[in-house]
Parts: C-alpha cells; sequence; structure tokens
C-alpha cells in the first residue's frame, strides 16, 4: 500500500467560533509525502496527534479503521489513530446510517447539471463585539477557514464555500452569520465515479468537515431539518413551553451562554429578522 505521511497543525490560536472555542490553524504545515509515495510500499500511516487528516487519507481508511480505531477520545488513542474532533467517527457513521435509512441524508444532498452529488453543510460563526472590531482577528478568522479547506481537500474544485461578508448583531456583544460549504462527492472521494454513495461516504465527508467544526448538526438548527428558520424559533419556544428544555441540545443555544432557554429563541428570531430586512 502506499505510504503517506501525516498532515500536522502548528502554531495554535485559540478564538472562538461555532458552538465551542476551538483552536483553528493559524499557521498551516504540511508534511511532504514519503519519496516512496505511490511506489508500492506497504504501511499507510494514519497516525496523527495534533492536526488534521486530509481527504484522501480518509477515504483510504478501511471501515474498521474509520469506525473502531479512529478516536477522539485521548483515554482511548491505543492505536495512534486520533484527532480532536468534537464528535468520534464512529459517531458519525451511526448517525449517518440512521440518516440514510430515514431519508434524512437527502436535505444536504444535491446533483449537478454533469450529475455530480453535492453534499452540503453549515459552519456557525460568532464572535464578540472586541473581536469584531478588530479587522486583524477577523481577517485571521477567515483566513484559517480558507486554509484549513484548501488543505483538507485535495483541489479546489472539490469544494465550494462562501465565508459571510458581514455578521449580525444579537446583542451589543455577540455577532453571527454562517460560512456555506459544498463538496463534490464524485471527486472528493478521490474521483470515485460511482453515482450511488454509502452512509460510510457520507460520514467520511461529515468527519473530514467536523474537521472545520463544520457539521450536520448547526446552532440554530434546533429541530434537525437541515435548515436554520422560524421553525427552530418556534421548536425552542415549544419545548421550553413544555418544560421539556432537556430534548433540547447545544444547537439550540443560539446566544452561545452555555444555556437552552427563552432567549435563545428571541435571538434566533432576531437573526431571521434581520437577515430578512437586510435581504
Amino acid at each position: 500500500m502506499k505510504k503517506l505521511k501525516k498532515i500536522l497543525a502548528v502554531s495554535l490560536t485559540s478564538i472562538t467560533i461555532g458552538t465551542a472555542c476551538i483552536t483553528p490553524f493559524s499557521n498551516i504545515c504540511i508534511e511532504a509525502a514519503d519519496e516512496n509515495y505511490g511506489a508500492g510500499g506497504d504501511l499507510l500511516d494514519f497516525t496523527n496527534t495534533r492536526g488534521y487528516y486530509n481527504m484522501q487519507y480518509i477515504v483510504e481508511m478501511s471501515e474498521t479503521l474509520f469506525t473502531k480505531e479512529l478516536t477522539n477520545d485521548i483515554n482511548r488513542r491505543t492505536s495512534g489513530y486520533f484527532n480532536y474532533t468534537k464528535d468520534s467517527s464512529s459517531e458519525i457513521y451511526e448517525k449517518v446510517k440512521e440518516m440514510c435509512e430515514s431519508g434524512e441524508i437527502d436535505k444536504y444532498l444535491s446533483t449537478d447539471e454533469d450529475g455530480n452529488t453535492w453534499i452540503s453543510v453549515s459552519k456557525f460563526i460568532s464572535v464578540n463585539a472586541e473581536q469584531k472590531n478588530d479587522s486583524y482577528y477577523m481577517g485571521q478568522l477567515q483566513n484559517s477557514f480558507n486554509t484549513m479547506l484548501s488543505n483538507i481537500f485535495n483541489s479546489s474544485d472539490h469544494y465550494e464555500a462562501s465565508y459571510p461578508k458581514d455578521l449580525t448583531e444579537i446583542n451589543s456583544n455577540l455577532y453571527v452569520s454562517y460560512a456555506q460549504i459544498k463538496v463534490n462527492l464524485n471527486k472528493a472521494l478521490v474521483n470515485y465515479n460511482q453515482k450511488e454513495f454509502e452512509a460510510l461516504d457520507y460520514a467520511k465527508i461529515f468527519y473530514a468537515l467536523e474537521q472545520l467544526d463544520a457539521a450536520y448538526y448547526v446552532s440554530g438548527d434546533a429541530n434537525s431539518d437541515a435548515e436554520v428558520n422560524v421553525r427552530d424559533a418556534a421548536f425552542i419556544a415549544q419545548k421550553l413551553a413544555s418544560k421539556k428544555s432537556d430534548e433540547l441540545d447545544s444547537t439550540a443555544d443560539f446566544n452561545c451562554d452555555s444555556k437552552n432557554d427563552v432567549r435563545d429563541a428571541a435571538a434566533l428570531a432576531s437573526y431571521l429578522s434581520k437577515k430578512s430586512t437586510v435581504k
């Protein structure tokens, strides 16, 4: 098998983005491939300690390695197949299998005029007033987003991405928006020409994007229908009114205060109203 070197990230800086504080890549360092790459080596090295996995590496992983050996739990790291993702690869795979069985996966899929299948997700972005007014910080935020995308995927024609030009004010110290990412499955899965994809294929794409803190679940999509709209605000309000706040997960915490309450429904409604006005 091919012998591949791991991709590492160095010089990390902590910022708040998505639903939690994560560590973006302010300086990406990619090791050159082994000189025997493609020359019939006998080792495929997926070990990873501080960085991320390139899409090609993820595709090359067997189902057993991807679903059973790759972990995000430092205490279970026995094989060396490790990454700091919010969800483990096995959790993503199990969720995606449920999505395929229920048909929910179709909400994330589209087909272009050439017959290519695309999968779409959003990335929630939240900053405080100081960060928003810091042009350098905001520039680095977007640069790290673009750099990670270009290094996770093998080619720029494997994906399309749009970063928001403006953030919407929720309150005097919270500004939010979404980045949009679409991945061409036929190209990202190492130019597979297959027209029918399986749960494992989708799971690998979702896992690759989770390294960028972009997932099939996103802050604001409280009712898990792959859209953020007024139904989510109503869903949050209904659960709270029914005293079932325990049935709400982190996607309902739209105002980023680590609590699910009426202020989240109000913040989401305010965001949607302002976005509608801008249009």
